[in-house]
């Protein structure tokens, strides 16, 4: 997976919420933020914090010992299916974007 589609499908992704046919679940937000963390900063070694951030992260922690450019791929997938189930003009547009990354 080239780098430059994980690029694009992150910059994407920061604007789903604002996107009412785009809206990405509570499931898909931790999944995206696990394989996020896991593409740019490896491993999660931290301990497991407190009850407000438990949630990310586990997500963080269930990608761990996958390789970078897998979680790469694993979020660039997400991202992709997330814009394939909204199947409109909008989400056509950011699939397109993310297919023209090299």
């Amino acid at each position: 997976m080239a780098k430059e589609k994980f690029e694009a499908a992150t910059e994407i992704a920061k604007n789903l919420p604002r996107h009412a046919s785009l809206k990405r679940s509570g499931d898909d937000a931790l999944y995206l933020y696990g394989y996020y963390m896991q593409a740019t900063a490896g491993d999660n070694n931290t301990p497991r914090p407190g009850a407000s951030l438990k949630a990310k992260w586990d997500a963080w922690n269930s990608a761990k010992g996958t390789p970078k450019e897998k979680a790469c791929t694993m979020y660039v997938e997400r991202v992709v299916k997330i814009l394939t189930a909204a199947g409109d003009p909008e989400s056509k547009r950011y699939l397109a974007q993310i297919e023209a990354a090299k």
